[in-house]
């Protein structure tokens, strides 16, 4: 285990920003590589190859301070820290460009999906759910025993979100906001391991459907 480590720090200390970046295209990127600083650098260029800068007039600067205030409080836990939190966006990223998935969601639907992926661990303590059940922690009483750490998640990522310096959001509509916000809640709040089973049978569903040519996409 310890040669293990030590053989990621030295490949750490010779890899570049260039290198994440040209790897952002690929499934098989090298999370483990790169430090905090190198992966917050490679958010903004999905961003930009998505469109979606140019789609909501996004302020990069602001975009570049909520990245950067989400890899602070990601925790240095083993394993829900900020490495995973841009894994599960970026694997989100490759399922949309290489997929036909815009020809059924549209472009608030992706950014949703990116922000909640990034966010969807946001604070993670490093223990589970029914650890602050049990414990009776205050987390666990304000949101009722019910998707603790996933309400909570939720609740800081739209706490760092409305911050004025983290506002990413001002190009949305009214009511691409109301979506936007909807869309990131129930996807971060899906996270919770007692939903995954029947999420699988609703996504299931859709896939039929979309094969059989009868998917709707305005529901």
């Amino acid at each position: 285990m310890l040669e293990d480590v030590e053989r990621i720090k030295e490949l750490k200390s010779k890899v570049s920003r260039e290198e994440a970046v040209e790897e952002i295209e690929s499934e098989h990127m090298r999370y483990l590589l790169y430090d905090r600083k190198t992966l917050r650098e490679c958010v903004p260029v999905m961003f930009e190859r998505l469109g979606l800068i140019e789609k909501f007039k996004i302020d990069k600067e602001k975009l570049n301070h909520l990245v950067k205030d989400v890899s602070i409080r990601m925790k240095r836990v083993p394993y829900h820290n900020f490495t995973h939190a841009f894994n599960i966006m970026h694997m989100c990223y490759i399922i949309i460009r290489k997929t036909h998935i815009r020809d059924y969601i549209d472009d608030v639907d992706v950014l949703s999906c990116l922000i909640g992926a990034l966010g969807h661990d946001l604070d993670h303590p490093g223990f589970n759910n029914i650890y602050f059940v049990k414990l009776r922690h205050p987390i666990a009483l304000k949101f009722n025993d019910q998707g603790v750490l996933e309400n909570y998640h939720a609740y800081m990522l739209t706490k760092l979100l409305s911050d004025p310096k983290n506002d990413i959001l001002s190009g949305l509509s009214p009511e691409e906001l109301w979506r936007f916000r909807k869309s990131y809640i129930e996807a971060i709040l899906g996270t919770e391991m007692l939903k995954h089973v029947p999420i699988c049978g609703k996504f299931n569903d859709v896939v039929k459907k979309i094969q059989e040519r009868t998917f709707d996409k305005t529901n």
